[in-house]
């Protein structure tokens, strides 16, 4: 058996309420910069992609069987 431990680094780039404005706090270019290059899931998945263990292809698949295994609810709503 093989244990793999993943440790990510995870950063809020929403505000933290609706009435929160966090660039009052930290600059706009800090916000794009984890949102864009340092997302720990885009990371992780660039990583894999360079070792050839993940592909779009594996991606689209993966999505498309998920879909499959996740029961949708649709919820009517009835009106007097």
């Amino acid at each position: 058996m093989v244990i793999i431990i993943l440790i990510f680094l995870l950063y809020s780039v929403g505000h933290h309420s609706t009435s929160d404005d966090s660039t009052a706090y930290r600059p706009k270019e800090e916000i794009g910069m984890w949102s864009e290059t340092e997302n720990p899931v885009g990371k992780f998945r660039r990583y894999l992609e360079t070792k050839g263990l993940w592909s779009e292809e594996e991606e689209k698949n993966w999505a498309k069987d998920a879909r499959k295994q996740v029961p949708v609810y649709h919820f009517v709503i009835y009106r007097n």
